[in-house]
């Protein structure tokens, strides 16, 4: 397993594992988390920063999220999503989609939950850090650009 997938699977582990002891996380991260009654079914998410529109877009799923493995397998816009409900994989989609609309860096990531299973997430990032979206989900990391350069210039 490479580094990187390691890493991802760990964060996916804790907070899993977080999730269940301190009950619904609904955001953890080193950056402050913004007041979510801010946010309502039909926010338009432009024009906030990274944590903020991660949040945005996740409150936004919460308020149709249908998990439905009938649809497992299936291409769905984002009409049929709200309608019909999905698989981990059609929120990740949701997620990529939104995130670029609005100007940020998206990658969709597929890890092995074992050898017939996998489970799907987005990651949503710009200068700032990024941000797990994982279904109903949000994780966020912050990024220190400045200490990393002067990591790189000691070295």
């Amino acid at each position: 397993m490479k580094l990187d997938n390691l890493l991802v699977f760990a964060i996916i582990t804790l907070s899993i594992i977080l999730s269940f002891l301190l009950g619904n996380i609904y955001q953890v991260s080193i950056i402050s988390k913004p007041d979510t009654k801010l946010f309502d079914n039909n926010t338009n998410c432009s024009g906030l920063n990274l944590v903020m529109t991660s949040d945005c877009l996740n409150k936004q799923v919460n308020s149709f999220f249908n998990y439905n493995m009938s649809n497992r397998g299936k291409a769905l816009g984002i009409t049929q999503l709200k309608k019909e409900g999905g698989v981990c994989q059609n929120y990740a989609e949701y997620y990529a989609e939104m995130d670029e609309s609005l100007g940020f860096y998206s990658e969709n990531v597929i890890i092995d939950i074992d050898n017939k299973t996998t489970h799907a997430f987005n990651i949503i990032s710009n200068y700032d850090g990024y941000c797990i979206q994982d279904q109903t989900v949000n994780f966020c990391i912050k990024l220190d650009l400045n200490k990393t350069k002067e990591l790189e210039n000691e070295s």
